[in-house]
């Protein structure tokens, strides 16, 4: 949680979008659409995952960093999982966003991440 926020300061304090992907991800298939596809759609975010609460691979924007940021510490308070935050902030329509509209990456939750535990 606290290196996606550290990571969306990070894309606020250099005005460049970044593309995150969580250190488990795994792809399903060729991706087969292109950055500039979206690049111009004056968006805050796009999530390469469909309606879920996930962090697991997105696109953020300077603009949408600072809001998705700024929601976490001063509003929401992180009280529970940034995935489910960020899901909430979605739904709340604080966030001009799209998101992909095919399953292209998936993730064994606790498998091959260096921050997981072993047993869990």
């Amino acid at each position: 949680n606290l290196t996606h926020l550290k990571i969306m300061n990070e894309c606020a304090a250099q005005e460049l979008p970044y593309f995150i992907f969580e250190d488990d991800v795994k792809i399903l298939k060729e991706i087969d659409f292109r950055f500039e596809d979206i690049a111009n759609m004056n968006l805050d975010a796009y999530w390469l995952t469909r309606n879920e609460p996930s962090i697991l691979a997105y696109v953020i924007w300077p603009k949408g960093a600072r809001k998705m940021h700024d929601w976490v510490i001063n509003t929401a308070k992180l009280d529970k999982g940034l995935d489910w935050k960020f899901l909430e902030l979605r739904y709340k329509n604080l966030l001009n966003i799209s998101e992909i509209n095919d399953d292209y990456f998936y993730q064994i939750p606790g498998h091959d991440s260096d921050i997981a535990i072993n047993g869990y």
